[in-house]
């Protein structure tokens, strides 16, 4: 009768916060893990250690997905008891995975990368990540500050964008050797 009613709520509160492409299977292994979280609850109120409540929940596994044939449920006694204890604190919105896309690039890294990439002697995008990262090897390799991946840097910065700053700065590279032609050509007459 709650899990009607838990599920139901958590399906709301997925389609309300978070992006329309995200798996079905999220929302659905929500609504299985509430009704666990508030089973081992009352079973720790009624004197039953959490661990002995975590593997009569963890013997569940295996089990498929409806939303997701494919994908097997896969819910030990130790991601039970992390869940469950996230849960207390944090309530509903930690039972849905919180998978996110890399941040962005600071501003400052992603015009130094740049500036990397429209150098003359780099051949190609990665060999301006190269530079970019060895030129930064002070910073940390994970965590905030460190120099994100190449995927995120491209993301950011894809290659027609790089193409196209390229032609631009080709033209104002012919452009200004026309113009000291032209200047050269003043002085002289």
């Amino acid at each position: 009768m709650t899990q009607g009613k838990a599920s139901a709520s958590i399906d709301t509160r997925v389609a309300g916060a978070f992006p329309a492409n995200l798996p079905p299977w999220f929302a659905e292994r929500a609504a299985v893990l509430k009704p666990i979280c508030i089973a081992i609850e009352q079973r720790q109120k009624a004197g039953i250690s959490v661990n002995k409540s975590c593997g009569l929940y963890a013997r569940r596994n295996g089990r498929a997905y409806h939303s997701a044939p494919q994908r097997l449920r896969r819910l030990r006694p130790k991601t039970i008891r992390r869940i469950f204890y996230t849960w207390k604190v944090e309530g509903d919105a930690c039972l849905v995975p919180g998978y996110r896309t890399a941040e962005p690039p600071r501003r400052g890294l992603l015009a130094e990368f740049v500036e990397l990439a429209l150098h003359p002697q780099t051949k190609n995008l990665r060999d301006a990540y190269g530079r970019l990262v060895a030129g930064n090897s002070e910073r940390p390799s994970r965590g905030p500050g460190a120099v994100p991946s190449y995927a995120t840097m491209l993301r950011n910065f894809p290659r027609s964008k790089f193409d196209h700053l390229h032609s631009l700065q080709q033209r104002i590279t012919d452009s200004q050797a026309e113009l000291d032609d032209f200047l050269a050509q003043l002085k002289n007459s």
